[in-house]
């Protein structure tokens, strides 16, 4: 996930969980930020089976942890477990505004 669409897209699927699934707290957008950074790495298409299975799998909004057990594996995406984790937090932060 790496253009506008896809971010479009992964907000619509945090949405959905925020949705379906109870939380101690409502879906912010640091906490979509923060989602987006951990599985940015793998395809949107991936992301929406996850969240998908998430639904249908848990009683309360998932960890990220949670939402990657839920995609399996995906031979065709070996990058996919490459997470960058030399973000800034002040530049999560700011995440959407420089587009």
């Amino acid at each position: 996930m790496d253009n506008k669409e896809d971010k479009k897209q992964f907000l619509i699927l945090m949405a959905m969980l925020s949705e379906a699934l109870p939380s101690k707290e409502s879906m912010s957008k640091n906490k979509a930020k923060i989602y987006f950074e951990f599985l940015k790495g793998y395809s949107i298409k991936n992301v929406g089976f996850a969240v998908k299975n998430a639904i249908r799998k848990f009683d309360y909004f998932p960890t990220v942890h949670q939402l990657l057990e839920t995609m399996g594996p995906y031979p065709d995406e070996p990058e996919r477990l490459k997470v960058d984790m030399k973000f800034e937090i002040p530049k999560l932060l700011d995440w959407g505004k420089e587009e």
